[in-house]
């Protein structure tokens, strides 16, 4: 079942990317339906022209058609990506000056992202290298004149209490 479905899915990226022999296959087994169908049309005896008019028109919009194929033989999103991504090709080609400033703006952006985020993690999000980090505790007090002051500064070494 899994099989299957991976197998599918392979297929169907497969196709997304060289997809012009399955085209030029399929256009040319709609072109050959057309004429059969023109051809029992001329045998009940319309002209050549109107027998081919009347074909195309009873079997409908070809170009729908290979496009409704596409659709269900490859992955459309992968299609609509590369297509953008050809175009932006495109238009950062016409403009040098502004693809420049695009990729200076992206690289000092993407910079000054990584940079803040380092400096947060290592700061903020990673847990201090003590055992239980959360018991962790500063003790001050304040002085007459509303000063704080560390109650490490007021240990002495000599003390036998606060040696621990």
């Amino acid at each position: 079942m899994l099989g299957r479905r991976l197998g599918k899915l392979w297929e169907r990226m497969r196709n997304t990317v060289r997809n012009k022999p399955h085209d030029l296959e399929f256009q040319a087994e709609m072109e050959e339906h057309v004429r059969l169908l023109a051809e029992q049309y001329r045998r009940q005896g319309t002209t050549a022209e109107a027998a081919m008019l009347a074909a195309r028109r009873q079997f409908g919009n070809i170009t729908l058609l290979e496009e409704d194929r596409r659709a269900m033989q490859t992955i459309r999103a992968i299609e609509w990506l590369r297509g953008d991504l050809t175009y932006a090709t495109r238009m950062l080609r016409r403009n040098p000056g502004f693809a420049a400033t695009a990729v200076v703006t992206l690289a000092l952006g993407i910079g000054a992202n990584t940079t803040i985020f380092s400096v947060c993690n290592a700061v903020l999000f990673k847990p201090l290298p003590y055992a239980e980090p959360d018991r962790i505790v500063m003790l001050s007090e304040r002085q007459r004149d509303g000063k704080l002051v560390s109650c490490a500064d007021n240990i002495y070494i000599h003390d036998p209490i606060a040696i621990v």
